[in-house]
């Protein structure tokens, strides 16, 4: 108990003080969370993003792999062709 009215103006003071710690620690998890969700939208938008990159790369390899069968160098790229391994059967 305060003994004095300026004591019991500082235990006010600090109590408003305290409070106000209170409600910026509330704000700034908010803002925390705030930011985390923003973080998530931008790191969707930038998956799609290489995701479309990498669709794009894709097509233009499957286009490459194509011009090299239609050019008839196929063959020549995979090298000469391994003769069939016959099975046998052991009995």
């Amino acid at each position: 108990m305060p003994e004095t009215l300026e004591e019991a103006e500082i235990i006010l003071g600090v109590a408003h003080a305290q409070r106000k710690i209170c409600r910026t620690k509330i704000r700034l998890a908010d803002l925390h969370g705030e930011e985390s969700h923003l973080r998530s939208r931008l790191y969707v938008i930038r998956a799609g993003r290489l995701k479309r990159k990498l669709d794009q790369a894709d097509v233009q390899v499957g286009s490459a792999r194509n011009t090299v069968r239609e050019s008839g160098h196929w063959q020549a790229l995979k090298g000469p062709r391994r003769p069939k391994r016959i099975k046998r059967i052991h009995g």
